[in-house]
C-alpha cells in the first residue's frame, strides 16, 4: 500500500467541498493499484461555509484509517465512500464487503485503530459508530458539526465545481 500522508496542513478555514475532493482523491490513489473496487456518493451541491482546520483534519485521518483498514484487513472487494451534508451536519460513511469483524472482541479490542478514531471525533464534539460482523464487512460512521453558519451576506452553498481549495505553491491542496 502506498503511504499517503499529510505532508502539510492548511491553517485557513477551507470549505467542505475542499475535504470531500481531497478524500475522493486519497480514495482513488489508495484503490488505483488494488483489485478494490470504490464507489463515491458526494453531494454536488455542497455548503462554501468554511470548517475549521481541525475538524477538516480529524475527519481526514479518521476516513484515511478506515479506507486503509478496507484494504489492509477486509480483504474487501468493493468500498463505498458517501458524505451527506444536513445543515451543519456532515456524515461520512466508509462501508466495504470485506470479511468484517467482531468490534467486542479482544482481538479488536487490543488494536489501536478505531479506539484512536473514535477518541478523535469524539474529541472534536462528534459522533463515531462501527458496524461490523464476521463475514459481513464493516460500516464507519462520522458524523459532526461541521462548518460555520454562512453569514446573510454570504451565499449559503456552493457547487462543487467551483475552485474552494487553497492551494499551496504549484497548484494542489494539502490537508
Amino acid at each position: 500500500i502506498r503511504d499517503i500522508g499529510v505532508t502539510g496542513i492548511q491553517t485557513c478555514a477551507l470549505p467542505i467541498c475542499s475535504l470531500l475532493e481531497y478524500l475522493t482523491q486519497l480514495a482513488r490513489e489508495l484503490f488505483e493499484d488494488t483489485e478494490v473496487h470504490c464507489r463515491f456518493e458526494i453531494p454536488e451541491d455542497l455548503p462554501g461555509s468554511p470548517m475549521a482546520p481541525d475538524l477538516r483534519h480529524g475527519i481526514f485521518l479518521v476516513v484515511k484509517e478506515a479506507l486503509t483498514n478496507a484494504i489492509k484487513h477486509a480483504r474487501a472487494k468493493e468500498v463505498f465512500l458517501r458524505a451527506q451534508i444536513d445543515g451543519p451536519r456532515i456524515e461520512i460513511l466508509v462501508q466495504d464487503d470485506g470479511g468484517g469483524f467482531s468490534p467486542d472482541s479482544p482481538a479488536a479490542k487490543a488494536r489501536n485503530g478505531l479506539k484512536n478514531m473514535r477518541q478523535r471525533i469524539e474529541g472534536l464534539g462528534g459522533q463515531f459508530e462501527v458496524w461490523s460482523a464476521p463475514g459481513e464487512g464493516t460500516r464507519i460512521r462520522v458524523i459532526v458539526n461541521g462548518y460555520t453558519a454562512p453569514s446573510p451576506a454570504a451565499p449559503a452553498r456552493r457547487s462543487s465545481a467551483q475552485s474552494c481549495a487553497c492551494a499551496k505553491p504549484g497548484g494542489s491542496s494539502l490537508f
